[in-house]
This record gives structure tokens, sequence and C-alpha cells, in this order.
């Protein structure tokens, strides 16, 4: 048996490599990629949201309260009114504090979660990079091989 047989032989048990497959699959493995941190941007955007809107809920919550005990402080005697402001400061500046509390805990969420995004999205590009990479290989390695059957007829 020849060495023109051999190659023959084996090429003909060895199924080829269908490199189109392997170029959707990275296209498909990128497309998810994006979509997943697009999702997660619209998570961290819906979050923020409703942290903020809590905490502004608490503020005027906080406001009413203070509102309803001025109302109630005007009708008893200076003493009363004069707890009954101080009462109103500690609430307000706690609502402050809180809604100050929030706030940053949600901009740090956020910033955290766009860290994450940012982070997630380079190593999908790393990822797809090296995928082009191995495809380019891959690429590289077929046509060596044709070249090397074709040296071989």
């Amino acid at each position: 048996m020849s060495e023109l047989d051999v190659g023959a032989d084996r090429q003909n048990s060895e199924p080829p490599v269908d490199y189109t497959k392997l170029g959707e699959h990275v296209a498909s493995v990128v497309n998810a990629a994006e979509v997943a941190a697009e999702r997660i941007r619209e998570e961290a955007n819906l979050e923020a949201a409703t942290t903020l809107s809590e905490a502004d809920r608490a503020r005027v919550q906080a406001e009413e309260a203070t509102k309803m005990i001025r109302e109630g402080a005007a009708a008893d005697a200076e003493a009363k009114r004069r707890e009954a402001e101080a009462e109103a400061a500690k609430i307000i500046a706690s609502a402050e504090r809180e809604e100050t509390r929030e706030a940053e805990a949600a901009e740090e969420r956020l910033t955290t979660l766009q860290q994450q995004i940012e982070l997630t999205e380079k190593r999908l590009n790393q990822l797809a990079a090296g995928l082009r990479n191995v495809a380019v290989q891959l690429e590289t390695l077929e046509e060596a091989e044709g070249l090397q059957f074709r040296r071989d007829e």
C-alpha cells in the first residue's frame, strides 16, 4: 500500500471539520453574553430606581408625620410644642440619614453591578478573542493539511 493510499484512507475515515458551526457557536456565545449583560444592566437600574423610590416614600412619610405632630403641638402648651418640634426634628434627621444611607447603598449596588458587568463583558471579549484565535488556528491547520495532502499526490 503506498503513502497516497494511506493518506486517502485517513481522509475517508475522518469526518471533515465543519468550521461554520464553530463560528455560529462563537457568535451564539457572544450574543448570549450581550443579552445577559443587558439584562443585568436593566435589573441594576430597576433595583436602584426601586430603592430611591422607597427612600422618597420614607421622606414623604416623615414629612407627613412632622406635619401631624406640629398641628397637635399647636394646641398644647409651649413646653409640649417645643418637645414636639424636637421630636419632629429627630424624625426628619433620621429620615434624611436613612434616605442618604439608602441612596448611597443603591449607588454602591449600582456601581458594583456595573463593575461586574464590565468585568463580565471583558471576560466575554477575551473568550470571544480566544475562540476567534482557535478558529484561525483551525483554519491554518486545515490549510496546512490540505497542502500536505497535495504534496503527497
